[in-house]
């Protein structure tokens, strides 16, 4: 059945099939996913693929990793973090900042470029395309389902009774 969907629910659905396991479902479902993998698979490399971000931005993100891993307090060869952040030396942290901001300085065409390729990105997500998919009758759904999963795969469950 061609569907329209926005490329947000193309992901969605493609991470749901892959978590299904072989063994614990029918095989009317596992065949529809099968067929739905193979329908989406082009779709879902090209919007991973404008995801990923370009050589000169990796390079500036491992730069920075150095420059604060640099400057970062460390006891027993291990870095102290505050919650999710690295904790930087006291007396490092105006040095810190002057090489980051340098750092930022010398890559700012490249952040800009990526800053836009997230903005792009985010778009893109939110932009629908025609998908061919295969449905599967609610019947044949596994037993043990989340509702996260169930509304991922809503585009794929056909509803109406035999």
């Amino acid at each position: 059945m061609k569907i329209e969907m926005k490329r947000r629910e193309i992901l969605d659905l493609w991470r749901t099939m892959k978590s299904f396991s072989e063994e614990k479902v029918s095989k009317k479902f596992i065949f529809a996913i099968a067929l739905n993998e193979t329908a989406l698979e082009d779709e879902v490399t090209a919007i991973t693929k404008t995801r990923t971000p370009a050589t000169e931005y990796a390079e500036y993100e491992q730069k920075r990793a150095e420059i604060i891993s640099e400057h970062a307090d460390v006891r027993d060869g291990k870095l102290i973090t505050e919650g999710e952040y690295i904790k930087i030396k006291n007396e490092d942290k105006d040095t810190l900042r002057e090489k980051i901001s340098n750092l930022d300085i010398d890559y700012s065409d490249v952040i800009g470029k990526r800053n836009q390729d997230l903005v792009d990105f985010r778009e893109l997500l939110e932009s629908t395309t025609t998908i061919n998919l295969q449905t599967v009758k609610y019947d044949d759904l596994p037993e043990v389902i989340s509702k996260n999963d169930f509304l991922a795969m809503k585009h794929m469950i056909d509803m109406e009774e035999d």
